[in-house]
């Protein structure tokens, strides 16, 4: 099974490939643009490939809450 430091290693991935790909190298970026940026890139590709970001982003909150609680033994 996969941790929650492992999705949050896929996440910092995730973002190291935006950095990149934008040319951003600046340590000092707020994590809250970041995350903001990343969330906007990935409705832009919603919108294009007809997915329901909305739904998608309900569905993460619930298997969020799940993972946190599977780790913490609630």
């Amino acid at each position: 099974m996969i941790t929650n430091a492992e999705r949050t290693y896929v996440a910092v991935a995730a973002l190291a490939v935006v950095h990149h790909h934008r040319g951003e190298c600046d340590p000092d970026v707020d994590p809250q643009t970041e995350l903001s940026d990343l969330l906007s890139d990935l409705r832009h590709w919603a919108a294009e490939n007809e997915v329901d970001f909305d739904k998608a982003s309900i569905t993460a909150e619930v298997n969020f809450n799940c993972e946190q609680d599977e780790e913490s033994g609630s």
